[in-house]
């Protein structure tokens, strides 16, 4: 099942809530870039697997807690999240092993980051990475030599 966008009016009130978290991490003010977060998640229609946005929340809550507000527990505990929703969605080839490589290389475990990496590469046709990306690309076109 693909995912679908939310309602305009809904989007609307969750584009406001993107905006607080921006504005949140950028001052450092990482509690409440969690509560924006959570607010968002709690705005979703149930089933909650159903929109393009859980996904895109799932995401950024593994990145907030491998960049900003290291916390690998509960950036695993968004990774499964991203699992389920991936497992439902089936529109993004490669994205949880993506996601996965990422907290791998963050914890230094680089073995399992670069299989995680693998098989994002090869599940997405090559197009895993994104611009934001550039070091871990780095590090896996470097691991494979």
């Amino acid at each position: 099942m693909a995912s679908i966008e939310l309602p305009e009016e809904l989007q609307s009130k969750i584009n406001t809530l993107v905006l607080k978290a921006r504005d949140s991490i950028q001052k450092k003010h990482y509690s409440e870039f969690i509560k924006f977060q959570y607010e968002k998640w709690d705005l979703l229609p149930e089933p909650k697997s159903q929109w393009e946005e859980s996904y895109r929340i799932a995401k950024t809550m593994i990145t907030f807690f491998i960049k900003y507000n290291i916390n690998f527990s509960e950036a695993k505990k968004w990774l499964m999240t991203l699992k389920k929703l991936d497992d439902i969605q089936k529109q993004h080839p490669g994205e949880f092993f993506l996601m996965k490589g990422k907290i791998e290389y963050e914890e230094k475990k680089y073995d399992e980051a670069f299989k995680s990496f693998s098989i994002a590469f090869t599940k997405s046709e090559g197009h895993c990475f994104g611009q934001e990306d550039g070091i871990y690309q780095e590090f896996y076109l470097e691991y494979k030599k």
